[in-house]
């Protein structure tokens, strides 16, 4: 506890006052036995006794009158242990969000939240209140190495600060406040402080908050918060391709779509491809910031008829608070068709036989006849015998179809093996005369393209004949997503097929699997390449599997799997980062405990610099007590005009 004016404590002597006048007045009287009044005496006894202890009630009373007057004049101030201090020897470090989220505008002048966070900034480094040292650090640009040196040249600081510009990339604010902190040293230099001048997005401040065992070391942190609650924001947070970008592949682009606003949003969305005359349009529904449904997934379709690298954007057709977030860009290459090799004993000058089993599969891959080559489609399919499999011709196809070739020759055995080993994808169907001795003894290995020994063929075909019904595995991205309901997938009946023994997940993915536990339909992963191995027929004599709604899409994506699956787009660098126009904020409270519980002397939160600053400097002048004092000393003197008042009845 201090006192404005401890000068005035000297009146505590007046404490003695009364002490000392009670001492002075003391008179012992005389005594005379009067045998009569020996009663009166032993009353009189018993009253003087209540008087004395009275008495000292009254003396100690007008003591502590005369010392808490004394105190109160001199007005106690308690100051907040841990406060903010200031003065010449402080430094500071100076943490600047420059995330593209502070670029959302707080008025109609059009200033947005960085303009305000550099002219508090500034303000710090330029009034009266400035650090002795300081740096400044940003939260995404980390190659100005300059900004990691505290300094005492603040003019410097000032036109770092001018130089700083809001990025597009993804903000690293939990190792910046790392470094903030081991720069400063706190434990070694106890009057520091950390200005955090940031819109407290939700993104970043997360990372902030999972900190785990990083200790502030007692540093003060100021953190300055721009965020508005009404703000007004729409953005394109992602937009991602789900197939590959072939030429006549339906292609579809997920667009992400979040809302940061306080009400719900209704909002046309645009999808355009450059050298489109039209745009496609869409309408979609957010609800309210924070909702289950601020956040929508919106897809639209298009197919490209030549190879190349085309470009386009995702656009917002409204105005708000955050424009760079409106529009998101992309920029791919169509590649040319699929090459597929359908490989049959049964081919004849390049054309399959009607009653070949591969003449079913070719029209699966490319329905297409000689007078409809011009419609764009993404396969294009040749046919070949199993003797004139060879690295060069495999070397021209992205996937190989074999269908029920009864025997390999060592060569071409080979040739596939290395073929699959060097990125390609081959699919073998087994059925019809296949030898399955064969089979084990040219591909069968521990790393070979058979994982596993292929027993013999198994089950009766015909009308009369018995069949169990394979289970299909709806998560395989040979059949995921290709019906909305489970019960669209029907069901897959095998008379007849070669016993393939159970396998271990690690070996082998089992996409189709028969009722006694083998594997009707299975992809191993060797090299860089995959094989597919299905235990039946692909003619349908054995199953009624090429004729389900499964068969036609499942060879599809075997073949376009060859170019593999993208899972993004190639962005462009005006793209923000997508993930940043969600604006929602973390909780102020929540993340003050966070950082006292880690160890901060004091964290103030605030809407600017003047606020934080005001708040530190209330701490720091301490609470002064002298209405308190006051009042207790009215209330004083009216007990000791009470107890004066009860002596004297």
């Amino acid at each position: 506890m201090t006192f404005a004016s401890p000068i005035l404590l000297i009146g505590l002597i007046a404490a003695g006052i009364p002490l000392l006048l009670h001492l002075i007045s003391r008179v012992r009287a005389q005594q005379e036995l009067f045998p009569t009044l020996r009663f009166l005496k032993l009353s009189m006894d018993k009253t003087a006794r209540r008087r004395r202890i009275e008495n000292w009630l009254l003396l100690l009373l007008r003591s502590g009158l005369f010392g808490l007057l004394a105190v109160a004049v001199a007005q106690p101030i308690t100051k907040i242990a841990g406060a903010w201090w200031g003065g010449a020897q402080q430094v500071s470090m100076i943490l600047l969000d420059n995330s593209y989220s502070m670029d959302t505008a707080v008025n109609r002048r059009g200033a947005t939240r960085f303009d305000l966070a550099k002219n508090d900034a500034e303000s710090l480094l330029s009034g009266d209140a400035k650090p002795s040292m300081a740096a400044i650090l940003t939260t995404v640009d980390k190659s100005a190495s300059d900004y990691e040196l505290l300094t005492t040249r603040l003019d410097v600081l000032r036109k770092q600060l001018a130089a700083v510009k809001t990025q597009t990339t993804p903000a690293v604010l939990q190792q910046r406040f790392v470094d903030a902190i081991e720069l400063l040293n706190p434990k070694h230099n106890p009057q520091c402080a950390v200005y955090i001048f940031s819109d407290l997005q939700q993104l970043s401040f997360n990372a902030l908050e999972q900190l785990k065992d990083f200790d502030i070391g007692g540093a003060h942190v100021f953190v300055v918060d721009y965020s508005r609650d009404d703000v007004n924001n729409v953005g394109v947070a992602g937009l991602k391709i789900k197939n590959s970008p072939i030429v006549g592949k339906r292609m579809e682009f997920v667009a992400t779509i979040v809302n940061s606003s306080s009400s719900p949003r209704h909002v046309e969305v645009r999808f355009r491809v450059d050298g489109d005359d039209d745009a496609q349009r869409a309408i979609v529904e957010l609800d309210p910031a924070g909702q289950t449904d601020a956040s929508k997934n919106i897809s639209f379709y298009k197919a490209f008829e030549q190879k190349g690298i085309v470009s386009g954007a995702v656009e917002l057709g409204e105005v708000d608070d955050l424009m760079i977030d409106n529009t998101r860009k992309f920029r791919i290459e169509i590649g040319a068709p699929v090459r597929a090799l359908v490989v049959s004993s049964m081919v004849v000058s390049d054309h399959l036989r009607s009653g070949d089993p591969g003449a079913m599969l070719k029209i699966a891959l490319d329905w297409r006849r000689k007078n409809q080559q011009q419609i764009p489609w993404p396969i294009r399919v040749d046919s070949a015998v199993p003797d004139a499999i060879t690295p060069a011709l495999l070397k021209k196809y992205d996937a190989v179809f074999l269908c029920e070739v009864p025997v390999f020759a060592d060569s071409a055995a080979a040739a596939l093996s290395q073929y699959v080993r060097d990125g390609g994808v081959a699919m073998f169907f087994l059925g019809g005369d296949v030898q399955s001795d064969n089979y084990n003894s040219m591909f069968h290995s521990a790393d070979g393209l058979l994982p596993v020994a292929i027993g013999f063929a198994v089950g009766q075909v015909g009308a009369a004949a018995g069949a169990q019904k394979a289970t299909i595995n709806i998560e395989s991205p040979y059949f995921a997503g290709l019906f909305d309901n489970v019960s669209d997938y029907g069901g897959v009946l095998v008379q007849r097929y070669f016993v393939l023994p159970k396998i271990s997940d690690d070996v082998a993915r089992v996409d189709v699997r028969l009722a006694d536990g083998g594997a009707l339909l299975m992809e191993r992963k060797l090299g860089r390449g995959v094989v597919v191995w299905c235990a039946t027929g692909c003619s349908g004599g054995w199953s009624n599997f090429p004729r389900t709604n499964l068969f036609l899409p499942m060879v599809m994506r075997v073949a376009l799997s060859s170019r593999g699956e993208t899972d993004g787009i190639k962005n462009l660098a005006a793209n923000p980062f997508g993930p940043e126009c969600n604006l929602t904020r973390v909780d102020a409270e929540k993340l003050k405990k966070s950082l006292e519980d880690r160890g901060a002397m004091r964290v103030y939160v605030g809407k600017n610099l003047e606020d934080v600053t005001s708040q530190a400097a209330v701490d720091a002048q301490g609470k002064n007590w002298w209405s308190l004092a006051a009042a207790i000393v009215i209330l004083m003197l009216v007990a000791e005009g009470l107890v004066a008042a009860r002596r004297r009845a």
